[in-house]
């Protein structure tokens, strides 16, 4: 595979949602801001006193095995911009989405200016751009520089028109040798399982490799450089935290050195997590019809940054953000999206997850095309059957019919329905004799059908291509975090230029049980 690079709780249960076909080995919930009603995604949901969790999902639901109701264990949820609060597992309601609350922190004034670099008494007061540098600065100091390993839920799959397809899920443990070493050189992950998820539709279309030759399937705007690695590889390049002096994507490219060069930085208004301020700043760019919105929020007590949003559009329109948090993109223009988040374990910041999302079009066969054309010698007439039923408004015009044998044109007099989907064609006289060559003189490669100028009753015209608009995600979810080094067996770990869920070595730990997969749940809203 290439890596690429783009241009690229005040808590309340409200009414359960039914639920249909989900596994019924786990409980399920719905995150949602009281507020505003939207879901409250990738929020961290940790399991009390055991150290291990999940995220929730693009559309706030998250899933917990059914043990831990009858373990009477409590949940820990926590967002930036919300209240954490408890949340006991027994009074999820079985057999039901439960939809739960999140209330928004209160908000104060900013404590920081924009440009101001005079000192307030006995505080420096920063701008925007100098607490985006001071992160910069202090990166080494709040994140690992020893070795560190953590577990977690990768995933990755298709969505087209609001539908997940192709969904592949795993457990891995990533071994990170520090922020003071390359990412991509030298860290290793290790599978404890993998599976591709029978229970989501398979789309073989828009499972094949990407091509450029023939445009079969592409990435709109899209650079591609050979770095090698898997999925999982390409989606650790994303990272701009971790890869912070590497390139990674444009417009972060290096991230120490041209987030500030590249953009336009604005503070908006603070966010909290509890009761930490967290700077909120917002940073542009526009380069033609591509424009480029995010947000990166900085601790203001040691300026260690929690989390980085990255979206890059094609002429597209950027909503409101959704509660101050979150850019929405109006239309199918998205190019590619990123959501990185560290959280603080310790004296350090560790990963939280990574979610990388581009877009892609593919090139799909025509729907509505014919499916067998047959020449009866006996009775004088061909016969056309197509895949799907025609609309009768110009399926009765000999016009639209080219029938050539021997390079010479049949002439059509009539046209007749045999069903919903075949028609007979009847040659006028002067053609009629082709059909006194027996079958075995009539050769079929000098045989040629057009169709032209029909639609189906669904609207789809005659071997018409279309083109298929989907969005790719790869995401990681960490679920427990070993902040020390720890001895592995290097034999286990993944080969990086082998895809993931092709051949490679599992093998599950004594303790797998403590980990899960946060299968979505089978709707996008």
């Amino acid at each position: 595979m290439r890596y690429y690079k783009l241009l690229i709780f005040l808590l309340v249960l409200s009414a359960p949602v039914v639920m249909h076909g989900q596994d019924k080995g786990y409980l399920y919930g719905e995150l949602y801001d009281s507020a505003t009603k939207e879901p409250v995604i990738f929020a961290t949901i940790i399991v009390k006193n055991k150290g291990v969790g999940i995220i929730s999902n693009d559309d706030g639901s998250f899933r917990i095995p059914m043990a831990m109701r009858m373990l009477g264990d409590t949940l820990l949820v926590s967002s930036i911009g919300y209240n954490s609060k408890e949340l006991v597992v027994h009074n999820l309601v079985i057999n039901t989405v439960n939809r739960i609350a999140l209330a928004p922190s209160l908000t104060e004034l900013k404590e920081v200016v924009l440009v101001s670099t005079k000192y307030k008494g006995t505080r420096k007061v920063l701008s925007a751009k100098e607490i985006i540098q001071t992160a910069m600065d202090r990166i080494l100091q709040n994140y690992p520089t020893t070795p560190y390993s953590y577990v977690g839920y990768y995933r990755d799959y298709q969505v087209k028109e609001d539908q997940y397809y192709n969904l592949n899920e795993a457990i891995l443990e990533v071994f990170d040798q520090g922020f003071t070493s390359n990412d991509f050189e030298t860290t290793e992950a290790r599978i404890y399982e993998y599976k591709q998820n029978n229970d989501f539709p398979k789309d073989t279309i828009s499972q094949k490799p990407y091509n450029y030759k023939d445009k079969s399937k592409v990435i709109p705007q899209a650079q591609m450089n050979s770095y090698g690695g898997n999925e999982f590889v390409i989606m650790r390049i994303m990272d701009a935290i971790r890869n912070y002096n590497t390139i990674s994507y444009s417009y972060i490219n290096t991230f120490n050195t041209d987030v500030l060069l590249n953009h336009t930085i604005t503070l908006e208004e603070d966010v909290f997590m509890d009761g930490e301020r967290i700077y909120n700043i917002a940073m542009s760019k526009n380069v033609g019809h591509i424009v480029a919105k995010g947000n990166i929020f900085i601790s203001s007590k040691d300026y260690a940054i929690h989390k980085l949003n990255y979206t890059v559009v094609d002429g597209g329109i950027f909503s409101d953000a959704i509660g101050k948090r979150e850019q929405k993109v109006d239309g199918n223009n998205l190019l590619y999206r990123i959501r990185v988040a560290y959280k603080k374990e310790g004296n350090h910041m560790f990963p939280n997850y990574i979610s990388f999302n581009n877009s892609f079009t593919v090139r799909q066969p025509p729907e509505f095309v014919v499916d067998s054309a047959m020449v009866d010698f006996e009775k004088s007439f061909f016969e056309i059957k197509f895949t799907r039923e025609p609309e009768k408004r110009d399926l009765y015009k000999t016009k639209n019919y080219e029938i050539f044998y021997n390079g010479k044109r049949i002439k059509i007099d009539r046209i007749e329905s045999k069903n919903a989907r075949s028609i007979i064609l009847y040659p006028a006289k002067k053609s009629e004799h082709i059909f006194e060559l027996f079958p075995v003189e009539f050769n079929f490669a000098k045989f040629s059908l057009d169709v032209n100028n029909l639609t189906d009753v669904s609207g789809n015209k005659i071997n018409e291509v279309k083109i298929g608009h989907y969005n790719q995600y790869r995401e990681f979810f960490t679920q427990q975090i070993h902040s020390e080094n720890k001895s592995v067996d290097r034999s286990l770990f993944m080969q990086r230029n082998k895809p993931i869920f092709k051949d490679q070595q599992q093998k599950k730990p004594d303790n797998y049980e403590d980990f899960w997969m946060n299968t979505p749940l089978q709707h996008i809203k």
